[in-house]
Parts: C-alpha cells; structure tokens; sequence
C-alpha cells in the first residue's frame, strides 16, 4: 500500500503559483458567503503512526455527490446531492450518531452538490467548512448565503497545498489553481485524503481543464481509490488524471437511468483499460470503504457492470413503499424517535411530511426516516406533500 507523503514541497509550488490565481468576481445581484484564508487555528497535519480505522460513505443520492468520511469519531461531509436526497443525507448523519461536523467541503454550488449540504448546516454544528471563491444566481446558493449567515460561519477559501488534519488523517487541496473559470464546474475544490498508507481523491466536477492545471503543479495525486469526476462525464476523469493517481478502485456517483448519460462510454473504456476495480451508486446503491492505515475493505464487491448509459435500474422506484411501515428491528429512540423540536417529520420514500405527534410518524423505518424544519410551502415545493391523517 501507498505510504503517506508529505506536502512540503508543494507548498514551495503554491507560493511560485500564486501569482496566476485569481479569484473570480462576485456576481452584482448574489449575496457572497463571508470567507477567510485558510487560518492559523485549522490544526496542523502531522505524520505520526495512524490509530483506528477510517471509513468513505459514497453516498448514493441519485444524480449527485456526497460522502460522508468517518476518522475515530471525527466526520466530514464533502457534497450533500440536490434536493431529493437533502432530508436522506441529515438521516444518515443522525444515524452515524453525528453531533459536530468538523469540516464541511462544498466542492462547488450546483444544486446536485449544495441542497444537501445546506440540509446539514441547519441541522448540525459545523467546525470549518471550505468552498470555492465566487458566486452562483440560484436560489439554493442564496439558501447556502442565509444558513452561514444565520449559523455565523465564514467559508475558508482554500489553494494548492493547504493541508487539514482530520483525526490521525490529513488532507490535502489540490485544486482548483485557480476560481475563475468561465466554467464553474473547474472551480471545483479537488482534496487528497490521506490515513496511514491508504489515500482517496475527490475532484467534484473538475473537468479536463481544470485536471490539466493540477496535472502542471507537479502534486502527488497517486492513490487508492479516486471518485470519477462529473458523476463519470466524458469531459471528466481524463487519462492524464487516470495516469497520475494510479487507483486501484473507482466510485462512480450517478443517478440510476439519469438523462446524461452517466457514466459515460468513454470513460468506463478508459477505466477498464486501467484495470482499476469499479464500484457504482447507480448499480450497487450507498458504498463503503474501510482503511486500517494499510489495508481496504469495501462493504460490497466490485461491480461487474461496465455499462454506459447508467446500467442501473431505478432503485428508487423499487424501493418505494406505498404506505409507511413499521420496521421491527428499528431502535426509534436512535433515530426514528418522534419526540423531536423539527416542525415536520419526512417519510423519504412515500414523500409525505407529517407533524411529529402524527401515529403514522412513528412508523416510518429508519431508512425511509427524516426531520425537516423547512417551512409547509417549502416541503410542498421539493414534492412532499402532506400527511392525510394529520393535515399539517
């Protein structure tokens, strides 16, 4: 397995950099998240012998991106997928038993990478989060603006070679170069996570250019396991990036028959030219990876499914339940416990929203099970609609 390396010289490659990042300018009619630089008070990365396991969720939340990372009872969340799977992702958090996160990363502000996180910051304290530096006219970056402001937050802008320490973890920004790309997408925060030998890449939806100017810093980008950028776009994932981190695994994030194309012929050839092990959301639903600081282990076998187009079936509509059920195995006290301070309680599945004294509120399996203080109009809007015992 790989071994940890250290990011001193790349932040000599920073500094000779800094003078061709510019921050792109804020749009005149959206509010701007207050930021600051990456601070002295982030802790300082060290590389003392790992302790504990480390675990990636690749969450599976349709044609979007998010994961939750787990390091000896620290947690990150990178990305939250759009609207339909905000409500799914607070459960999942409330379900590992999250009370802080420390370090949000909003790898950048389209709708199927922002809703959820904004979910999260309503819901839980949040030590750091990191975002991009510019601004987006749509309604849910303005909901992003609100929840910062109102939680009192300011967003650490980060660049090349900034590191974090996450636990006996670290990781390490290895792009953007630069925030002002005509296209968002390569304004994308890309990180390095590293434990012990084992070492992940996230890229958001950084596309072939912005690949080939961190290709031109010269970072170590070699790993274990890299996410496929763009949700597997044949604008993403290029061979130059495939080439520099090596993986020997690849998640793909994409929804089940999405309309894209996801993931796309192009770059599952040049997966499978690689050799790499391949796991999928749209195939294999929620994935998991497990890191002793040497070794791997994934909740699921390595899919076979080479599949262009989203093979995938819609689990969704498979899953789905016509009416809330109760689920016996379920501790509801941990997780589906109705005595809850949030307006509405969220049945994912039947998409229903009831009161939280509701009867039928008790029944929904954990799975299926979320709190929501958005407003009636609000829930309506993401196409909940209201319970018929309860009216609320």
């Amino acid at each position: 397995m790989r071994k940890l390396r250290l990011a001193g010289i790349w932040l000599l490659l920073l500094c000779l950099l800094t003078g061709c990042q510019g921050g792109a300018a804020a749009a005149e009619d959206s509010p701007a998240v207050e930021v600051e630089a990456a601070a002295s008070e982030v802790p300082a990365v060290t590389d003392a012998p790992v302790d504990g396991m480390l675990t990636v969720y690749y969450l599976d939340v349709g044609e979007g991106n998010a994961a939750l990372i787990e390091s000896q009872g620290h947690f990150m969340l990178v990305d939250g997928g759009d609207r339909d799977y905000s409500s799914k992702v607070v459960a999942v958090l409330k379900s590992f038993g999250v009370e802080t996160l420390d370090y949000v990363i909003v790898s950048h502000f389209d709708a199927d990478h922002l809703n959820g996180i904004v979910g999260a910051l309503h819901v839980f304290p949040v030590d750091t989060v990191l975002a991009p530096d510019y601004t987006a006219d749509t309604n849910i970056y303005r909901s992003y603006v609100s929840i910062m402001q109102e939680k009192g937050l300011a967003a650490v802008t980060p660049q090349v070679g900034d590191a974090f320490a996450f636990g006996d973890a670290s990781f390490t920004v290895v792009g953007p170069t630069r925030y002002d790309h005509a296209d968002v997408n390569d304004n994308s925060i890309a990180i390095r996570l590293v434990f012990g030998g084992n070492s992940f890449l996230f890229t958001g939806d950084a596309e072939a250019g912005s690949e080939s100017e961190i290709l031109s810093t010269g970072q170590d980008l070699d790993v274990d396991v890299l996410e496929a950028g763009h949700h597997g776009s044949d604008s993403s994932t290029s061979q130059g990036l495939l080439d520099a981190a090596s993986p020997e695994a690849v998640v793909v994030s994409c929804g089940a028959g999405n309309s894209y194309g996801h993931p796309a012929q192009a770059v599952m050839e040049r997966l499978q030219a690689k050799g790499v092990t391949l796991f999928r959301t749209d195939v294999q639903g929620d994935i998991s990876v497990t890191s002793d600081g040497v070794n791997l282990t994934w909740n699921a076998e390595p899919t076979t499914d080479w599949s262009y187009g989203s093979g995938g079936t819609d689990r969704g509509a498979e899953d789905a339940v016509a009416e809330d059920t109760w689920d016996d195995s379920v501790k509801y006290d941990s997780v589906g416990d109705t005595n809850t301070s949030a307006a509405y309680i969220l049945n994912t599945h039947t998409r229903k929203f009831h009161l939280p004294d509701c009867p039928s509120a008790e029944k929904i399996s954990v799975k299926n099970y979320a709190e929501s203080n958005e407003s009636r109009d609000q829930l309506i809007a993401e196409g909940y609609s209201p319970c018929g015992n309860c009216k609320p």
